[in-house]
């Protein structure tokens, strides 16, 4: 059947089998050839008992099982067709279940596949039936990216991977293979998981569950893949593109894309405790530019005490912060009377016998809010309205990995069937409710999620990591794991800055704090909690006041980080639209570069910058991939790097950023400290305070092109390759005069300065809209809504 125009689906009928085709005729996806007494097959089904034993703590996957007999369903009984797709009709040869449907539809986007159990509606123990297969051939091209926030590779091929949202508290090992049977010390474990796959032959595949799936993409056997619903139906969509930015925009059209989100997200946050006085004064006695301040203030899961929350909040506000606080899903049993009200209308998860499920959360013991109760959900949303009435602008969102298996949901859910759709829930009654409060202008920053979080909160961050450069769990597991979350339908993006447990390993200290730092500059969101859990107080953790070089380092970055938010803002614009992540996995550039395909410690920030973030111990120097023949150094202005692997060179206080030949960046005036205005009298300089200048940085080479969020455009054309330039530069509407020295630059009205040593012309211009030239170079400013001061760097 020809299912969207650019995929078409054949069914084979004897046996059953499906081979997916893109519009070429390319073969996508075929069925697996039956393999004997196994799942491989094109269709299996099995009943797998649960023999899970007790544990005292929730948050992890201890599954047990043991499966039945594998039947392969091969044998069609019927075929019809209608003018949305066809239906065929299989026999399983059992008595217990003896047919099955599969469903093969069109959305005009992909085509669907649903493979179901006739008349069987349980999952559990009960069902005769509650594990569906569907097998497919592994061609040498196929390679496998997504599967949510992974913290251990990119390129997933050769894994197992399952989706269950877990806690990584306490996860030590970095292989990438599950180990049998599992426990919660894998570094396969994830907050994310997302049931979602792309394939470079050219498709995407998206499972439409909640439930548990799990993927053996070339463990268990050589020429075949599998994947298996731990339900009595599979359904999956399949998506055809050879572009996998285009798979992203699929995806994201079918599982929720995000909201806009106001600017002062993608700007620095720091914890400061209450009472917050002393450390927001070292920060603005240091110009360290930042945004916004964590208090950790939790509202849940035992309350706030006495804190007179709105004085906090309000002077935040003066002094030109947003103020963030503290929500997660659960309740101390000695939070009265909230959680006595909780308990007496039935809003907590039960257990077995009809009693609240109390988990063990050292060192509380709680009771989980259940969101399946439309009731709860509203009581809720209650509490966070309060928080928004005391003044709060963001919270960070923990928790929503502990659902019990053995849970009872208001709505009849098993824990089992709700545990994955669980966070999804919770997101959602914060994002409802806040969505009317304070619409677009609000921070939730979660932790866990599953296939649709992209869409239902601001932000995500890689939630406790290691302080430490462990590939399993320390930086570089959350480096790898920003890429994954992109390719799954993820756009924003951030990490705790030097991680956040050390039980294991030591605290953090300056070395991991600054390259954690320089990280965070070239994420969506930097933040630094400063805080964690470990055997030493926190007061062993390396934090920004230890040493001079510290702050001089954080100063810059935090700095670099402002100034960027027009460029990330252009990023974040396309996520809106399409899906796309600001962090991008070097994958969705060069699909057809087998050498990018497990990079895991470089990316593209935007589609201008590509970041190799030093992510070693002790490591000054590495080896960053360029897969264009050219590039510029972000920094230094250098062109001619490039087309391969090169050495880059990074002291303490240095990451490789390279910027793509053409590439404008539009940047905030350097001396801006905050985006918000400050009413304190404090003097401290506020983006009001420069709204009427813009800083440029020009990799000029090609035509370019790139339009700010009030309209004004600038545009560059020149040679592709390395020119020289005549001064002084020509507009038609001004005079350019040679400046003095270069800090002219930030006050002049039409002013240049020319390095022909770092082959960079540095020129200002005062206007609304104009054009100018320097020899091949031409450069337009235009449409600006009011005049500006454009102080530009023309890298050739």
């Amino acid at each position: 059947m020809d299912a969207t125009g650019t995929a078409s689906v054949e069914v084979e009928t004897n046996p059953f089998a499906i081979v997916v085709r893109d519009s070429l005729g390319r073969v996508m996806l075929e069925s697996a050839p039956a393999q004997p007494n196994s799942a491989y097959a094109p269709l299996a089904i099995a009943n797998e008992m649960d023999q899970t034993p007790t544990t005292l703590v929730t948050g992890w996957d201890y599954y047990r099982g043991t499966y039945g007999p594998w039947t392969q369903v091969s044998q069609v009984t019927s075929v019809s067709t209608d003018a949305t797709g066809a239906t065929i009709g299989l026999a399983t040869g059992l008595a217990s279940q003896p047919t099955m449907t599969v469903r093969i539809t069109s959305d005009g986007v992909g085509v669907r596949v649903s493979a179901a159990v006739d008349g069987e509606t349980d999952a559990g123990d009960d069902a005769s039936i509650n594990r569906v297969s569907m097998s497919f051939v592994l061609h040498d091209a196929d390679h496998f990216f997504g599967l949510g926030e992974r913290y251990v590779g990119a390129d997933q091929r050769g894994q197992y991977r399952y989706m269950l949202v877990e806690d990584r508290f306490g996860c030590m090992d970095a292989d990438q293979t599950e180990t049998s049977p599992p426990t919660p010390s894998q570094g396969e474990e994830t907050y994310i998981p997302v049931a979602w796959m792309m394939d470079p032959i050219g498709f995407g595949m998206l499972e439409h569950t909640t439930f548990r799936t799990v993927y053996h993409l070339g463990d268990e056997v050589p020429n075949a893949f599998r994947i298996e619903a731990w339900e009595p139906q599979i359904d999956f969509s399949v998506f055809v593109d050879q572009d996998p930015k285009n798979l992203v925009a699929d995806l994201t059209a079918e599982v929720g894309r995000p909201e806009d989100i106001a600017d002062w997200l993608l700007a620095p946050r720091r914890r400061a405790d209450i009472p917050v006085d002393a450390e927001v004064a070292r920060l603005r006695s240091n110009h360290i530019p930042t945004t916004a301040i964590d208090t950790a203030l939790h509202y849940l899961p035992s309350g706030i005490g006495t804190t007179d929350a709105p004085a906090v909040t309000a002077d935040l506000h003066a002094q030109g912060f947003k103020a963030v606080a503290y929500f997660c899903s659960f309740v101390d049993v000695n939070y009265h009377p909230v959680y006595d009200e909780a308990v007496a209308n039935g809003y907590l998860v039960k257990n077995q016998a009809g009693e609240p499920y109390i988990i063990f959360n050292i060192p509380l013991n709680e009771g989980i809010i259940d969101f399946t109760n439309p009731a709860a959900v509203t009581w809720f949303q209650g509490l966070i309205q309060q928080s928004v009435t005391d003044g709060w602008d963001g919270w960070m969102y923990d928790f929503a990995e502990y659902i019990p298996q053995d849970a009872v949901m208001f709505n009849g859910m098993t824990g089992f069937q709700a545990h994955d759709l669980y966070p999804l829930l919770y997101e959602k009654a914060g994002k409802d409710v806040l969505d009317q409060l304070l619409p677009e202008n609000y921070l939730i920053f979660s932790r866990s999620g599953y296939t649709g979080t992209g869409g239902n909160v601001p932000m995500v961050w890689a939630g406790d990591n290691n302080t430490d450069f462990d590939v399993g769990r320390g930086l570089p597991s959350v480096v790898a794991a920003a890429l994954n979350a992109g390719m799954s339908g993820i756009p924003f993006w951030g990490s705790d800055i030097s991680g956040y447990d050390y039980l294991y390993n030591p605290p953090p200290d300056e070395e991991l704090y600054l390259r954690w730092t320089e990280f965070g500059a070239f994420s969506v969101d930097m933040h630094d909690e400063n805080e964690g859990v470990g055997n030493l107080p926190v007061s062993a953790r390396w934090q920004i006041w230890d040493s001079q070089n510290s702050i001089t380092t954080y100063q810059t970055y935090a700095g670099l980080h402002t100034q960027l938010i027009p460029y990330v803002r252009l990023a974040v614009n396309q996520a809106v639209a399409t899906g796309l992540p600001v962090m991008r996995h070097l994958y969705l550039y060069y699909p057809e570069d087998p050498n990018v395909w497990n990079v895991t410690d470089e990316y593209m920030f935007g589609d201008s910058l590509l970041v190799a973030p030093i992510i070693t111990r002790g490591a000054t120097t590495r080896n960053v991939y360029l897969p264009d023949p050219e590039y510029y150094d972000f920094f230094s202005g250098a062109r001619g790097i490039g087309g391969g692997m090169i050495t880059a060179n990074a002291t303490l206080d240095q990451v490789p950023v390279y910027a793509r030949i053409g590439a404008i960046i539009p940047m905030y005036s350097p001396d801006v400290e905050t985006l918000l205005p400050a009413t304190d009298g404090s003097g401290v300089v506020s983006l009001a305070d420069r709204a009427d200048v813009l800083y440029v940085q020009l990799f000029t080479g090609g035509s370019t092109n790139v339009t700010l969020e009030d309209g004004t455009n600038i545009a560059q054309t020149a040679p592709t390759t390395a020119y020289d330039v005549t001064t002084p530069p020509l507009a038609q509407n001004a005079t350019f005069v040679l400046a003095a020295q270069a800090s002219d630059l930030a006050t002049c009205d039409a002013c240049f300065l020319d390095d022909p040593s770092s082959r960079t012309l540095s020129i200002t211009l005062q206007t609304s809209a104009d054009t100018i030239t320097a020899g091949p170079v031409t450069v337009t400013l235009g449409q600006s809504p009011n005049v500006k001061r454009f102080v530009m760097q023309l890298h050739h």
